[in-house]
Parts: structure tokens; C-alpha cells; sequence
């Protein structure tokens, strides 16, 4: 398609079927502000949320657990808790690595760590509450047994062999 301009600020060209089309440029006169680069409302935040930037998509979480680890610099003897992460590969089974809690992010994303952590946070309310049965049913279990009398320990200890 051919244009050129004329004197009134319209655009002529020739269009798809042969004929000529006009189309008027914005302009100050038509009240169509020209458009300054910048000019507009502030972007808003991105709101993408990406799971595995910096990560390496085949690692996952075998087993967390916390470690002893001494203090550096500090004197003999100092020590602190540490959480490390046991890592696995889905390429390569034989490939496991030990990291610390400030490394993990460089194997696996974020969302896997979450759902490791909650998933560890279920296991352990789930143990809590077994236990807590357990012990009532003990608890119960006691109060209902028979109390014996020094004379019945003594002859139940009397036809052990």
C-alpha cells in the first residue's frame, strides 16, 4: 500500500481493492492529545509468579532434618542447630546431595520447599494426635484394670515357675 501526505494532515493511500482511503492523522485540532512517550500512570508490580527461576527443575526433597554444626570463629565448643535438606535427582537416582536451609533455594523452587514443610507440619499434628489417643486408651486402660491387694500379688507371684 502507497500513501503520501497532503496539505491537511490526512493520509492518502491507495487501498486493497484499488481505491483511495483517507484516514486523518491525530492532531492537536481534532482534541486528540499527541501521545509523549512516559507520560502515562505508573505500571503497576508484576504479579507472574514464576516457581522455578534459578532452580533445577529435576531435584526434589528426600528428607529435611536439623544438624549440629560449630560456630565459626567462635570459641571451642560453640555450636547451633542448622536445617538441612536431603536432595534427590529424577534424572540421575544415584545423585544425593546434603545442603543447608540457605542453599536450598539453588536446587528447588520455593513451592517445593512449602509443600515439604507442610507436608512435614501434617506428619507431625497427625503423630501428635495418634499419641494423644494412645495415651487416653492407656489412661483408660488403667483406671478400668482390677487394683491388687498385697495379698493377690503375692499369690499371683506364687505359681509364676
Amino acid at each position: 500500500m502507497s500513501s503520501s501526505s497532503n496539505t491537511t494532515g490526512a493520509v492518502v493511500g491507495v487501498g486493497v481493492g484499488g481505491g483511495d482511503t483517507t484516514r486523518a492523522s491525530p492532531s492537536a485540532e481534532d482534541g486528540i492529545p499527541a501521545y509523549v512517550p512516559g507520560s502515562g500512570p505508573p505500571l503497576g508490580a508484576i504479579g507472574l509468579k514464576l516457581s522455578r527461576v534459578s532452580s533445577d527443575p529435576l531435584a526434589y526433597i528426600i528428607d529435611s532434618f536439623d544438624r549440629v554444626v560449630p560456630i565459626d570463629g567462635g570459641l571451642a565448643g560453640q555450636t547451633h542447630v542448622e536445617k538441612c535438606y536431603y536432595l534427590g535427582w529424577t534424572n540421575d537416582p544415584m545423585r544425593r546431595a546434603m545442603v543447608s536451609h540457605k542453599a536450598v533455594l539453588d536446587y528447588v523452587s520455593p513451592d517445593t520447599v512449602e509443600q515439604w514443610e507442610a507436608g512435614i507440619t501434617e506428619r507431625l499434628a497427625a503423630w501428635h494426635r495418634e499419641y494423644e489417643a494412645e495415651r487416653r486408651r492407656a489412661s483408660a486402660a488403667l483406671q478400668a484394670a482390677p487394683v491388687l491387694t498385697r495379698s493377690a500379688r503375692r499369690a499371683m507371684m506364687a505359681r509364676l515357675p
